[in-house]
């Protein structure tokens, strides 16, 4: 008896010993339970991404941290109140929310846990592109949504800009092109016009062509400008004092948008020079205040002024195309209509215009979007529906005098016959027979290539002198510049004349062009070609 109640005293104090051990780990467990619920409770309160958690049924939120409460600016108090509908921004949004949610992809997004992007409106009305990172969480018997947040609207804005610059670069290569095949017809249509003209009788009447030869040179300025649009322009920059530039073209910018309009301007007189082509400023600055004007049919304030600026790091993130330093910016602001954020991001694609038919090409603005661009500098436009429009040209700044105006080209005599020598380089054969023709009527001894290698290989067996060269600047296999430097390395007595219809861009080029070149701008008519040779051998002697 004794043994029994020895061995029952025993197993129940292991009994008891084994319950208090139990009941230690328990509290132990309640403890970590407890820190571990402070832990993540201060994770999601001071967490810097906006988050909360929702009902499932009711959409009503159950919680919702610090940064959700700075960044949407309602209190927690409001929040609680709320559902996550009062967040969903105006009719069209909300549709699209909407639809995405009754075909169940929302659900599909939610279980794996993947973002979505939507819109959220703020307690101040403004909208937020934000990402939603969804996963699902149990509390008690209730199925809830814990739902981060994340603002992309910066993101999403760079992003539309970036995929701007790569629709802009595949037109512009597309309008290159055109123009480039373009000019070589509207040369020969000048040219063979030209031609025919001569062969006809004196009292022939010359009506029919006169009209052939306008409508060439209406085409040909259009392809002006869709390579500037395109940045295919052969340049000869000089350095620019801006505000006398702007002052030169003030009077005729009164006239050009009438009385009705107030014109100011503000010129700072420490704005700077920029190094651009003779009379792209001008054209800019053209091509602006007429679509000002056109904003304004009732009339209004043209505010034009010029500072200097220094874009800095921040500046070029916010701008894809914008360079770091200092740079002239010339301001055109108007008091019009104004635009909505789709027609702004449109304005510079070629042929795209909101005026009505036959008040417009569509190719202004897209042409001093080509200009700014091919000259370095980027263009800034603030729009907002009946606020008007500001456009900022960016030019970088150079610390230059700037350059005096050149010496009057010498002006060729009409009797002139030619006697010297001219080889011909241009890879288009009806353009090289007809400038051939041309010449050869004039006096001069005439050679011609197809390209480069067949040019210089023509020079190396010439015994004779070779007074010019007259080369496309776009060549198959070697541009006509370099051409022309190999040239002239070994006869440097040859004089050159740059012909352009089109400038193939190298990465980061500028088509600029060996100072002091001679260009004539295609399409040009075979009076014209005659006189800028004349005029090269007057000039030289």
């Amino acid at each position: 008896m004794l043994l029994w109640k020895g061995i029952y005293k025993m197993l129940g104090s292991n009994d008891l010993t084994k319950q208090r051990a139990a009941e230690g780990a328990l509290r132990q467990a309640q403890r970590r339970l407890e820190q571990s619920k402070e832990q993540y409770r201060l994770l999601f309160d001071h967490n810097p991404q906006p988050m909360w958690v929702y009902d499932d049924s009711t959409l009503r939120f159950l919680a919702v941290n610090e940064a959700a409460v700075s960044q949407y600016g309602y209190s927690r108090h409001e929040f609680l109140a709320m559902t996550t509908s009062d967040l969903q921004p105006p009719q069209g949004a909300a549709a699209h929310d909407d639809l995405v949610a009754s075909r169940g992809w929302d659900r599909d997004l939610k279980a794996f846990g993947l973002p979505r992007v939507r819109q959220r409106r703020r307690r101040d009305g403004t909208l937020l592109d934000v990402e939603l990172s969804v996963s699902p969480i149990t509390l008690g018997r209730r199925r809830a949504w814990l739902e981060i947040v994340t603002d992309v609207s910066e993101r999403k804005r760079l992003a539309e800009r970036y995929l701007q610059a790569q629709r802009m670069e595949a037109v512009g290569r597309l309008a290159g092109g055109i123009a480039h095949d373009f000019n070589n017809l509207l040369t020969a249509i000048l040219g063979y016009s030209d031609l025919l003209a001569g062969r006809l009788p004196a009292p022939a009447d010359l009506r029919d062509l006169d009209e052939i030869r306008k409508a060439a040179e209406r085409a040909g300025a259009l392809t002006r400008q869709l390579l500037a649009f395109s940045r295919n322009q052969a340049l000869q920059p000089a350095v620019i004092d801006l505000n006398a530039v702007i002052v030169d073209v003030v009077d005729m910018l009164r006239q050009l948008i009438g009385e009705e309009i107030q014109l100011v301007t503000s010129l700072d007189a420490n704005a700077g020079q920029a190094l651009l082509h003779p009379g792209h400023v001008e054209q800019i600055i053209v091509n602006l205040a007429v679509n000002a004007r056109d904003a304004m049919p009732e009339g209004g304030k043209l505010i034009l002024e010029t500072a200097p600026v220094e874009v800095t790091a921040a500046d070029a993130e916010e701008q894809p195309d914008a360079r770091v330093g200092p740079h002239v910016m010339i301001t055109l602001s108007d008091t019009g209509h104004g635009m909505d954020p789709e027609t702004r991001t449109q304005i510079f694609e070629p042929f795209f215009t909101t005026k009505e038919q036959g008040r417009g090409t569509g190719l202004g603005l897209a042409t001093v979007y080509g200009i700014v661009h091919q000259s370095g500098g980027h263009i800034d436009v603030h729009s907002e529906p009946g606020r008007g429009t500001t456009f900022r040209v960016y030019f970088p700044r150079v610390d230059l005098e700037p350059e005096r105006g050149a010496s009057a080209p010498a002006v060729p005599r009409s009797d002139r016959k030619g006697s010297e020598t001219v080889l011909i380089v241009e890879d288009e054969a009806t353009l090289r027979r007809l400038i051939r023709a041309a010449l050869e009527r004039g006096g001069y001894t005439v050679y011609d290539a197809p390209d480069a290698l067949a040019a210089l290989s023509l020079a190396s067996e010439l015994r004779g002198p070779l007074d010019l060269l007259l080369t496309d600047i776009t060549l198959p296999g070697c541009s006509g510049p370099e051409l022309a430097s190999r040239l002239t390395a070994v006869r440097p007595e040859t004089r050159v004349l740059f012909m352009s219809g089109y400038f193939e861009r190298a990465a980061g080029s500028r088509n600029v062009l060996p100072a002091g070149s001679q260009l004539l701008e295609k399409p040009f008519t075979l009076s014209a070609l005659i006189e800028k040779v004349q005029a090269i051998f007057e000039r030289t002697g």
